[in-house]
């Protein structure tokens, strides 16, 4: 092995000397995921649902039980909301973007899904939920 020079190893010390992380690198690391747990914790549904309630434009047209199947045609046939083993989803609707539809399953408490061009708001609520919605006075 070739011998270092005194400046080459002064200068391997002062690297293996140095610490990778200081004190505030680790509390700004600690702070960011204590952040994103509450963020996951505070935002994600966990509990599961009892009702599917539907409003049209701000008011309640139907509530039904999640945990029992149904298949309901709204607006006229417009929009078809199905519910199955505890899940429920819009098959179909005759609005332009089927945005209701591709949302897909919804089965606990707080979910939605929404359908602007019909004014339909399909909402997952447990027992001891309340419900606000915008609706026209």
């Amino acid at each position: 092995m070739k011998s270092q020079t005194k400046q080459e190893q002064n200068l391997a010390k002062s690297y293996r000397s140095k610490k990778p992380f200081s004190a505030i690198d680790c509390i700004i690391i600690a702070t960011l995921l204590v952040a994103i747990v509450l963020c996951l914790v505070f935002t994600l549904p966990t509990t599961k649902g009892d009702y599917v309630i539907i409003f049209h434009e701000g008011k309640e047209i139907g509530r039904y039980l999640l945990k029992n199947d149904n298949t309901i045609s709204i607006i006229e046939n417009k929009m078809t909301v199905i519910i199955k083993n505890g899940n429920c989803y819009v098959k179909e609707s005759d609005c332009k973007n089927q945005i209701c539809v591709d949302t897909g399953k919804i089965s606990k408490a707080g979910e939605r899904i929404v359908c602007t061009p019909n004014k339909v708001t399909i909402i997952i609520s447990s027992s001891s939920d309340v419900i606000i919605t915008g609706g026209v006075a």
